[in-house]
């Protein structure tokens, strides 16, 4: 990675909330969210033409927002094109991993620890220990074949995409299995496999949208920020598969279809 991070003062990139967004959208297409009560886990899904031209879309969306946040809401986004729901997702936009720092399970005798109702025990860090592992991970991640487009620090960790060019052929049912392969590639490179989230493999995942905080602990807010932006590339996702070891024609023929799918919107 051409890395342009200080990695130990990571500042703000000026980019808005709208110009993140046109990264992964185009101009005047639906974009969907997500609003999420840090602490309560209530959802309200919302979504809106990317335009700033009308007052009635993106502007009020984010007049909403600043409403949720006020309420304890995080603002996310569906990364990819379509819809909230698997099945209504047309165009991938994007691979991505998940890196998260703040907890892991606690583990005791080579078990993982539970409490009384059978839940799993967590470990909480301190911000120090967190800042100490997000350094490692960026110097990690800069010997990566494939440079990232955007890296966008979180309150404990990074959400790192490679972009997708939107002129050149992809496959929906592979999204999954791709998903999976490279957030065990990054994983195996943790203290910790937790590290790596192993979740974020849906084809209709919400990150999190940049300028708007982290709530969970309201008393100790974060604001989400891009870090790093790197537009020249674009990637396919043979590209991404043959950068972690896989060919992608075998995590074609594991797929319902073998069919891939081309796209015809440019972004």
């Amino acid at each position: 990675m051409n890395s342009r991070i200080n990695h130990k003062n990571r500042e703000a990139l000026g980019i808005t909330d709208f110009e993140f967004l046109t990264l992964f959208k185009k101009e005047n297409e639906k974009v969907c969210f997500r609003l999420i009560q840090e602490e309560k886990h209530i959802a309200k899904k919302f979504d809106c033409i990317l335009t700033l031209d009308n007052d009635l879309e993106y502007p009020l969306m984010q007049k909403i927002f600043i409403k949720y946040q006020k309420q304890g809401y995080g603002v996310y986004f569906v990364v990819n094109s379509g819809g909230q729901e698997k099945k209504s997702i047309k165009r991938i936009n994007a691979h991505f991993i998940d890196m998260d720092f703040g907890k892991v399970p606690k583990i005791e005798g080579g078990e993982l620890t539970k409490d009384s109702e059978g839940k799993i025990v967590y470990e909480y860090r301190t911000k120090e220990e967190i800042e100490e592992y997000k350094i490692a991970f960026l110097k990690k991640l800069e010997s990566f074949k494939l440079n990232p487009n955007v890296i966008v620090e979180t309150k404990n960790g990074f959400h790192v995409y490679w972009l997708l060019d939107h002129e050149k052929p992809q496959n929906l049912d592979v999204f999954t299995p791709l998903q999976e392969k490279l957030i065990y590639y990054f994983a195996t490179f943790e203290e910790r496999k937790e590290h790596a989230d192993s979740s974020v493999k849906d084809i209709n995942r919400v990150l999190r949208l940049i300028n708007y905080k982290h709530l969970k602990n309201p008393k100790d807010p974060f604001t989400i920020k891009c870090i790093y932006l790197n537009t020249d590339i674009k990637y396919t996702q043979e590209d991404i598969a043959a950068a972690i070891g896989y060919n992608i024609n075998e995590l074609v023929s594991n797929t319902k279809s073998t069919e891939i799918k081309p796209v015809t919107v440019k972004a």
